[in-house]
């Protein structure tokens, strides 16, 4: 997503501490008690593992609803 820094009216691409804060607080930086960073490297070893459990998913989604051509001829 892009935002707007306050200060600068600098655009940038990231996620907003704030909001990541409601779902992943153990990743956010704070200042003066505010969310203030985020700690991308540990966003990044969750990210690796959800698509990992995603691939795990579709494999078995894909073995569902693909037929191997042995169990086609089975079926007739």
């Amino acid at each position: 997503m892009t935002f707007d820094w306050k200060d600068t009216d600098r655009r940038e691409i990231g996620l907003i501490a704030e909001d990541v804060q409601k779902v992943l607080p153990e990743i956010v930086a704070c200042q003066n008690n505010r969310p203030a960073a985020l700690d991308y490297p540990k966003l990044t070893a969750l990210l690796i593992e959800c698509v990992k459990e995603l691939q795990t998913k579709i494999d078995f989604l894909e073995k569902k609803v693909f037929l191997h051509p042995a169990d086609i001829k089975k079926e007739t």
